[in-house]
């Protein structure tokens, strides 16, 4: 069963691995993720403009994802699940 740092560590990977491959010269964001009642919040943090921003939700309970509505709500519909294979947002897919 995946975990939610398994789940950003992959997260982490792409975006670093997306960077790389377009020779970007800013750092890529960094991420993390902070427990509330319900839900994860994934946050992307970028170093290079100390900007942050929600990256997903996902819900404790059932691993299920969902793309952020606001700073502190998840839009309606599951994206997707911890356990799916197609492995969603990462790193900005979020129309899959």
């Amino acid at each position: 069963m995946e975990t939610i740092e398994t789940y950003v560590a992959a997260i982490q990977a792409a975006a670093q691995a997306r960077y790389d491959a377009l020779k970007y010269t800013i750092p890529a964001p960094k991420y993390s993720f902070n427990t509330g009642k319900r839900f994860y919040k994934v946050m992307e943090n970028r170093p290079y403009s100390g900007g942050s921003s929600v990256h997903c939700f996902v819900e404790i309970a059932t691993g299920d994802i969902y793309k952020p509505a606001s700073w502190n709500t998840p839009a309606k519909g599951v994206r997707s699940n911890l356990q799916a294979t197609d492995r969603p947002l990462l790193c900005g897919d979020y129309y899959r």
